[in-house]
């Protein structure tokens, strides 16, 4: 399971079938398990929690540790990149010193380093969209809830619309949050 995860092999049914014929609804929701939780489950998980609890604590613990794991991978990115050039200069001062065993596994270390950075990195970037995506969902059904219940001359039909617009935000952010620290 954590090799499919990691190569994001779960989409594959989906490529091949919509390889053969065109996709249907039925099909795109038995990858979505893997992504993100429905709107439906997120609203329940929200009801669910303290309603003393202002709605970015909420936020806050729906969203915790899988920013946190997704930092963890934006780390281990980081820390590859910076290792590439030492790599490659512990390889200039092999092939220097006509060390060729060292300089061979020196440039497989360099091809190790580097899938390792592009697989940490593709997994911090689809865990902070799936996280965005669960935070736009669950904003915009709140919203609607909320203009549902309140009257109609309470507040124009368009305060709706701007308030999901924002929400969108919360999308286009979430995968580039991790450069607040790194850069």
């Amino acid at each position: 399971a954590l090799c499919i995860r990691l190569l994001f092999l779960w989409v594959t049914p989906a490529v091949r079938r919509g390889w053969r014929v065109p996709l249907s609804q039925d099909d795109a929701s038995a990858c979505a398990g893997w992504a993100t939780r429905s709107t439906e489950a997120l609203l329940a998980w929200y009801d669910e929690q303290d309603a003393s609890l202002s709605y970015r604590r909420r936020l806050w613990l729906l969203v915790r540790w899988r920013l946190v794991g997704s930092g963890v991978m934006y780390a281990i990115f980081v820390a590859s990149q910076l290792a590439q050039p030492l790599l490659l200069q512990r390889i200039v001062r092999a092939v220097a010193a006509h060390e060729q065993g060292e300089g061979m596994w020196l440039a497989v270390l360099v091809g190790l380093n580097g899938v390792v950075g592009s697989l940490a990195k593709e997994q911090q970037l689809f865990a902070t969209f799936c996280l965005g995506a669960e935070l736009r969902s669950l904003s915009v059904a709140l919203v609607y809830r909320t203009a549902l219940s309140l009257r109609a001359a309470s507040a124009p039909p368009s305060t709706a619309n701007l308030l999901s617009n924002d929400a969108q935000k919360l999308l286009d952010a979430l995968p580039l949050i991790h450069l607040l620290w790194a850069c």
